[in-house]
């Protein structure tokens, strides 16, 4: 998946600082890790192993640093999570089945896994996303696996993982040494990483590309996408701007905090500019402005703002 990122928190780029300078509150809590059996020996893992972070405002969202330092490596999403996944699916976990999954991702299909003996779940994985599905040991034989019913069975949790050292070093295959990728931050080539944000307050979303395509050209190591919220902000109040009723109730970027977004039928209200960084003069098909009687009818929104409802071209 081209992506690493999950509601704004990118593995191996933001910190928990970055969450706490945010205004998060982080609690600690033990994270039962289903890829290995619960009395199995320690794996040698390259994240804080069976511990993570906690805070109210990612719900479903557990956080597990790097070993030895304080980068988000793994993220476990619990069945309270709803959001999109870093390619862009949208999932609600505590009603995802594993078909619904096989449904995303084809190529999953007859990649089942049972990592280790003693172990409760089953997986399906690609590079950096793990879907886990309890194993059902009244179900006999418990090999080979049952596909046809462990289709049905629902999705228990997701890990995302990333190997912050590959990420951060040069990288030597054989003879041959994979550099990091450019980092573009609001579409300017930085060259002094320094300069990259990193705090998810500020960021509101990052892409990875890992090769060319029409539109995107990248080199042999591919290129980070970084935008801020400021970027996102002014891109779409110029492209919303050219509404006349729009413009009175948001007459400058960033002068929205009395309006309420509406996005593919969802409200926005949190964190608006990581969904609306999907808004580009590409994609963009119109919107409609709802008062605020029309906003509580339509989507039970209480309050004194007015909607702002989106539309995007089909299939964007």
């Amino acid at each position: 998946m081209p992506e690493r990122t999950v509601a704004g928190v990118c593995l191996c780029f933001t910190t928990l600082d970055d969450l706490e300078k945010a205004g998060n509150t982080l609690q600690p809590v033990k994270v039962p890790e289903m890829e290995f059996a619960e009395k199995a020996p320690l794996p040698d893992s390259s994240y804080e192993y069976g511990k993570g972070y906690v805070t109210a405002r990612y719900p479903g969202m557990i956080f597990q640093t790097e070993r030895n330092s304080r980068y988000i490596a793994k993220i476990r999403l619990t069945p309270d999570f709803k959001g999109k996944l870093p390619d862009g699916q949208t999932i609600d976990v505590r009603h995802l089945t594993a078909a619904d999954v096989l449904r995303m991702y084809p190529e999953l299909v007859n990649r089942w896994r049972w990592k280790s003996y003693g172990n409760d779940y089953l997986t399906l994985s690609n590079r950096l996303i793990r879907f886990y599905v309890k194993k059902d040991y009244h179900r006999k034989p418990l090999y080979p696996i049952d596909e046809a019913y462990y289709r049905k069975r629902p999705i228990t949790g997701i890990d995302l993982i990333y190997s912050c050292e590959e990420h951060r070093h040069p990288v030597e295959t054989g003879q041959r040494w994979t550099l990091p990728p450019d980092y573009y931050v609001d579409s300017v080539l930085v060259t002094d990483l320094r300069k990259v944000p990193t705090s998810s307050g500020n960021i509101a979303r990052t892409t990875e590309v890992t090769h060319s395509t029409d539109k995107i050209k990248v080199g042999n190591n591919g290129a980070i996408f970084v935008e801020t919220k400021k970027f996102v902000r002014h891109r779409y109040w110029n492209i919303f701007s050219q509404n006349e009723t729009y413009r009175k109730l948001v007459p400058s970027p960033g002068a929205d905090k009395d309006v309420v977004y509406i996005l593919k039928g969802k409200p926005l209200t949190y964190m608006p500019e990581s969904s609306l960084a999907e808004v580009t003069a590409e994609t963009f098909a119109g919107l409609v402005i709802l008062d605020k009687a029309s906003l509580e009818r339509q989507y039970g929104i209480k309050g004194n703002k007015p909607g702002v409802v989106v539309k995007l071209k089909a299939g964007k």
